[in-house]
This record gives C-alpha cells, structure tokens and sequence, in this order.
C-alpha cells in the first residue's frame, strides 16, 4: 500500500539555513566516534579484544545518533508525507514519530550503554586498558563508566516511552506534544499566528514554529509527516476552527493525502 501523499511546499529558510547547534553536535558525535574507532585499532593492537569491541560498540552508537541527526535533517526538507503512522483514534488525529528516527535513536542509546558497562567490567577485571591510565585511575575509569551506563538506560528508557506515544496528537480542542518524554497540551485558541523559527539564530536544534512569543517554540522535524507537511497540517486548522471537527474523522489524514491543505502556495514559500 503507498501511504506517499501529495508533495508539500518547503520554506526556502529550511533550505539554505540550519541550526549551528545541530551542525556542531554533528561534528563532535563524528570526531568522537572517530576517536573510539582509533581506541579499537590499539585495543586490538594490544591484544586486548574487549577494549577493541569497546571502542568498536562506541563508535557505532556515536554514528548512529550522527545518523539521527542526519534524519531529522531529511525530515526537515520532505516534501512528500509519510502518512503510515498516521491515524484516528478516540476522536482525534494521531501522528506518529518518524520510523527510521525512532530506531536510529533507540540502537544508539543501546550499543553506548552496552559499551559503557562493557568498559567498566573491561576496567574491573584488567582485560583492557587506556593509553592514559594509571594506579590512580582503576576507580576513576570504572565509575566513570557506570555513570555513563547509568545516563544512557535513562536516555533509552526515555526514548523507549516516547517511541510509544504519538509525537503529535491533533483534535478539535487542541494539540498534544509528546517531546522529550513531557506531554504538552496547546488549546488552539491560544495560538497567536504561526512562524517559522530561524534555525540560524535559534540557539536550539531542530526546526521550529512558533505560535506565542511567550511560549517555546514547537519541534516538528520529528514526525512521521516530515516538517513541511506538518506546518501545513498546523497552519491549515488554525485558521480554520471551522474545520477542526475534521481532526476527529479521517477527513484530516484525506487532506494530508490530495494536499488541500495548501491554500495559498506562497504563504511560507
């Protein structure tokens, strides 16, 4: 079954301009996995293969949230929504987080956590070593990397329960935004105009509306439907509160489908 729909416009300022923040955590995930790619060689170098397999776990879920960082910029320019984890339930329209996102950042969050309690135990038991290590640091390296564990079985269980909510959920009252594992409800009747966040200024990643200046901003690079598509489906029932009992139906998931949801193809193009 397709579940492609019809392509949406995307903003020229999510074209040419990105969040700084966003590109540096990029470079810093890449050069960091870099450096436990080298760890790996002299693990392996020196005989020590739990120290290789160490590094080589890192590495891997270092390139993976690398990979989820690339997605969310591939949700940010998506024309064409996916509209399979998109659907009606108990009176309101239900849109999923992105697939491909979601399992990026579950599998990063496994293999750092498996690698953390690895380097421990490797640390513990004298089956690896840094370059840099002394009688000073066998407790400091092991603790160090119990608390690493620790933070990331955090991070996966958080990422676990957000994965299992809809990212977004619209009915004719208002709007519910799981993000970082809080739920926020926005009634549509406080919503001012929306704008598009510049990603170039924002001091946050990801790309970003915004409905009141004195409230934080909305993510939408995360769904399933990709940020354009989003922003239309967002636009489209604010300045219709006539339509929004649509949201209840499946009459919102056929507008997301043949694209009339777009009025006015250079309101935000």
């Amino acid at each position: 079954m397709n579940h492609r729909a019809a392509i949406y416009p995307v903003p020229p300022i999510w074209l040419a301009r990105r969040s700084p923040r966003a590109a540096r955590l990029t470079v810093t995930t890449l050069v960091l996995s870099a450096a436990f790619l080298v760890l790996a060689c002299v693990g392996f170098a020196n005989s020590e293969p739990l120290g290789g397999a160490v590094g080589l776990t890192a590495a891997a879920g270092l390139l993976a949230q690398a990979a989820s960082n690339a997605r969310t910029q591939v949700l940010r320019r998506q024309e064409a929504p996916d509209l399979a984890g998109t659907c009606v339930i108990g009176g309101a329209t239900h849109v999923g987080q992105d697939i491909a996102l979601r399992k990026r950042e579950l599998v990063s969050a496994v293999l750092l956590a498996i690698a953390s309690f690895a380097f421990t135990y490797g640390m513990w038991s004298g089956l690896m070593s840094l370059p840099v290590s002394g009688a000073g640091f066998t407790t400091v390296y092991p603790a160090a990397g119990l608390i690493l564990g620790g933070l990331c079985l955090f991070e996966l269980y958080g990422r676990g329960r957000r994965s299992r909510r809809d990212f977004l959920v619209l009915s004719p009252s208002a709007i519910a935004i799981t993000a970082n594992d809080k739920r926020i409800e926005i009634a549509w009747e406080s919503m001012n105009e929306l704008t598009l966040v510049d990603s170039k200024r924002s001091a946050q990643a990801g790309t970003r509306v915004q409905w009141s200046a004195a409230k934080p901003s909305i993510r939408i690079d995360e769904t399933c439907l990709g940020a354009p598509a989003t922003l239309w489906l967002l636009d489209f029932y604010h300045r219709h509160p006539e339509l929004r009992d649509e949201l209840s139906d499946k009459r919102a998931v056929a507008r997301l489908r043949n694209g009339a949801l777009v009025e006015e193809t250079a309101r935000y193009v």
